[in-house]
């Protein structure tokens, strides 16, 4: 068989086979997704690539693979769910920055924010002034 029907046959079945996993790791909208999920994404399409140009030249280990990034992330997202401990682990905590109407400066520094891009970031919500948070 040609080489490019054989690349067009595994193109095509891989990418209803990445179609169907997308779909079961989840509907998130790539602005709103935490950057693991986006390199999650960005993984599954490289190991699909590397199977159908055959520098992978084992199917059955780019598969296995494909599956292990494919089914670890659907395991974390199960776990954060169900125990709150362990979201905070994979996902972090949530920070406080404005308490009170007051800018709470140390914990800038644990987000690595500025004044400057947080009240920047207020008055895209329509907060212009910081007494009002």
């Amino acid at each position: 068989m040609n080489n490019w029907i054989e690349i067009l046959i595994k193109s095509s079945a891989l990418f209803l086979i990445t179609l169907f996993l997308v779909r079961i790791m989840g509907k998130k909208s790539l602005s709103k997704t935490p950057p693991f999920t986006f390199v999650n994404y960005i993984v599954v399409s490289i190991i699909v690539s590397l199977i159908v140009t055959e520098v992978v030249t084992n199917v059955a280990f780019g598969l296995l693979s494909l599956g292990v990034w494919v089914i670890f992330p659907i395991l974390l997202d199960y776990l954060s769910i169900k125990s709150k401990g362990f979201h905070d682990l994979i996902h972090g905590r949530e920070t406080v920055l404005v308490k009170h109407g007051k800018i709470m400066e140390e914990n800038l520094l644990d987000v690595r924010l500025t004044g400057e891009e947080l009240l920047r970031e207020l008055r895209r919500k329509n907060a212009f002034n910081v007494s009002d948070v």
